[in-house]
């Protein structure tokens, strides 16, 4: 039918859905995480990557080319401690293997459309590092061979950024904007009262604007009653927050250009954005190609 996508025969995909810190420490601290295996670690962390089949036929271990199985890269400022893997179909069998430090392998005798494996990998070093997903199946029209990007926001979470700018630049422009038309074609005296008179748009604009100054204000006045319980200069989380211009940044990023960001919850860089995991391609050079 015309408009409508055709789903591939053979389509498996992956992401990175969720990551975070399971345990932390100073890296002088006189304290270690240690492993099971005598390993000790400044930091640990946790990914977990989903594999899903998006195509209409069962991909099994033949489908992969020899020279190129299914498999994960961790980029060098990170070492893999421990992978497992679970999904919702108990007779899936699958196997996870750790190559090396930075890299491990997965097995399974066959995903069925619609079906996923989900992949947890725990880790140390560097909390964010680059991800890749390699491997390359027959009949596949998409590689596998690619960054694994979380970093793209969804449309949902476009819409929503995209609301909160609006809200906000009410708040600050169209507010006193609709209060002062108000005001010059209808009287000071119906911003109260709110006649039939007054367009049904410019009282709505007037009436969230005031809402949202009035929470902007309550929450000045909670920071300002929260720091006068603590000595003066003691910093506070409040105090590492990204200020409102650099979230409104943020937040347009996110609408725009479809950019996710990420602060820090670690106790020793709380707020703090982190870089995002995203990388661009690099162009090829002339010394690149080898005689």
């Amino acid at each position: 039918m015309l408009g409508l996508k055709k789903v591939p025969k053979k389509n498996l995909r992956s992401k990175i859905v969720k990551t975070g810190i399971i345990a932390e420490l100073p890296r002088n601290f006189p304290l270690k995480i240690v492993d099971e295996n005598g390993g000790q670690h400044c930091g640990v962390y946790g990914m977990k990557v989903l594999v899903r089949n998006e195509g209409t036929e069962m991909i099994s271990p033949p489908d992969f080319m020899e020279a190129a199985p299914f498999r994960i890269v961790l980029s060098k400022d990170a070492y893999i401690i421990k992978a497992d893997a679970f999904s919702d179909s108990r007779e899936l069998e699958y196997s996870v293997e750790q190559l090396d430090d930075q890299t491990v392998t997965v097995t399974f005798d066959g995903i069925n459309p619609t079906e996923y494996l989900s992949l947890m990998i725990w880790y140390g070093g560097e909390a964010l590092p680059q991800v890749q997903i390699r491997g390359r199946i027959r009949g596949q029209a998409t590689s596998l061979d690619h960054e694994a990007v979380d970093t793209d926001a969804s449309w949902g979470e476009r819409f929503t950024c995209a609301m909160l700018l609006v809200l906000i630049a009410n708040m600050i422009f169209g507010t006193p904007a609709s209060a002062m038309y108000i005001g010059y074609h209808y009287g000071f005296h119906q911003l109260i009262d709110m006649r039939p008179e007054v367009p049904a748009y410019l009282g709505l604009s007037y009436g969230v604007g005031i809402a949202f100054n009035l929470m902007f204000i309550w929450t000045r006045v909670s920071a300002y009653l929260e720091r006068r319980k603590y000595p003066p200069g003691y910093p506070l989380r409040l105090d590492f927050e990204p200020p409102l211009w650099q979230n409104v940044k943020y937040m347009a990023s996110t609408a725009f250009l479809g950019e996710k960001h990420r602060f820090s919850n670690s106790l020793y860089s709380w707020a703090k954005p982190v870089r995002p995991r995203k990388s661009k391609m690099r162009r090829t050079k002339r010394d690149d190609w080898k005689d």
